[in-house]
């Protein structure tokens, strides 16, 4: 580890339902200091209770951890989900009384910096009735203290989320840490040639993403056009019409459909593949925009901004497809039925993937804007 290197430490707190979200956490720390420690001079350092304590006799069993854990600590990282934890005797409960401990501190010295993240929890979740309603109220008081949280659906959403944020804070840390962050001129010749590979790849994706999604739109006019015919000629057959030719056309609009489904599960899969190697770029030039404090960043920022705009547009038109195809769902049986269930599902996946899509560049702007 080089001399110029600093430390930053982050400490995990959250109840015991939610260990993927932490290991995410764990793995973006150590790809940071796999790819950016050495050469950005900012090393990380991840306090868990798994990892940074030991049995140990105290008050309880938080007691032991608040003192072992200490207060050591940069940023305070608190994850929440269906659990909200037992009460400490000192708090409503241990992860609360984590948070209430770095607020506290916060308060008098403006560190650490405190994020919070909660998980949505579906309608249908097998879910304590009172630990989801200690969850609302502390939700509640985060607010009433002025913190604003996150919220996310899925894994894959908290950790680009994370990684987004974390980068952030450690712009702002290395900012306010400048004389301590020192990178060798050597070095930053070559991270220059890094970023600008990575703005390479940003442009490409931009390209790619609406042209991914363009083309997905052909192959949907093309579907409902198709779809459109047949049912004018579903309605004009009486019941004159030969059983055979009804067979027959019932056994191409099912087909279709089948044909259909499979592009929009592929389109889906295609967008999110290209969507992830976007971000990957961005997280990228955003590590490295810290070594450079003077770096232009406003055609970049525009980057995230127009790409952005172009999705919102998508995301209404494929809200408005769904509504339709869940209307015709109670007419459909068969094949068909299973087949329209399988568009609704990837067509349902894909607007969510805008709508976070959306949310995720217009934080990661947030990367660049303080930049000209």
């Amino acid at each position: 580890m080089p001399k110029t290197e600093q430390v930053l430490s982050i400490f995990l707190a959250s109840p015991s339902d939610v260990g993927g979200e932490r290991d995410l956490v764990d793995v973006f720390v150590s790809e940071w200091n796999n790819l950016w420690s050495e050469d950005i001079g900012v090393h990380l350092r991840l306090v868990r209770w798994e990892t940074h304590t030991y049995p140990a006799v105290g008050a309880d069993g938080q007691d032991v951890i608040n003192t072992q854990i200490g207060e050591e600590y940069d940023v305070f990282l608190g994850i929440m989900w269906k659990r909200f934890g037992t009460p400490t005797g000192r708090a409503a409960s241990g992860t609360v009384e984590e948070f209430e401990r770095a607020l506290a501190r916060y308060r008098i010295s403006g560190v650490p910096q405190l994020m919070f993240y909660f998980k949505k929890v579906d309608s249908n979740a097998d879910v304590e009735a009172s630990q989801l309603e200690a969850i609302q109220q502390f939700r509640s008081k985060l607010a009433k203290d002025g913190l604003l949280y996150c919220e996310f659906s899925h894994p894959e959403q908290f950790g680009q989320l994370v990684r987004v944020h974390l980068t952030r804070h450690i712009q702002g840390w290395a900012k306010r840490h400048r004389e301590l962050v020192v990178t060798p001129q050597n070095t930053k010749d070559e991270l220059k040639d890094r970023y600008n590979s990575y703005l390479h790849s940003i442009k490409t994706q931009s390209i790619a993403l609406p042209a991914i999604i363009k083309q997905f739109a052909k192959i949907h006019l093309t579907y409902i056009t198709a779809n459109s015919r047949r049912a004018a000629q579903a309605r004009a057959m009486t019941n004159e019409t030969p059983d055979i030719v009804w067979k027959l056309s019932l056994i191409e609009m099912t087909n279709e459909m089948v044909e259909y489904a499979d592009a929009a599960e592929n389109f889906e899969a295609t967008f999110i593949s290209a969507f992830s190697i976007f971000i990957e770029g961005v997280l990228g030039a955003g590590a490295i925009s810290i070594a450079f404090p003077d770096i232009k960043t406003k055609s970049l920022n525009q980057t995230l901004t127009d790409l952005r705009r172009k999705l919102h547009p998508v995301y209404r038109s494929t809200g408005e497809y769904i509504d339709q195809l869940a209307k015709v769902t109670p007419k459909l049986s068969g094949v068909m039925l299973t087949t329209n269930e399988r568009i609704l599902a990837a067509q349902r996946k894909f607007r969510e993937h805008v709508r976070f899509g959306e949310r995720l560049l217009l934080e990661s702007e947030k990367l660049f804007n303080s930049k000209r």
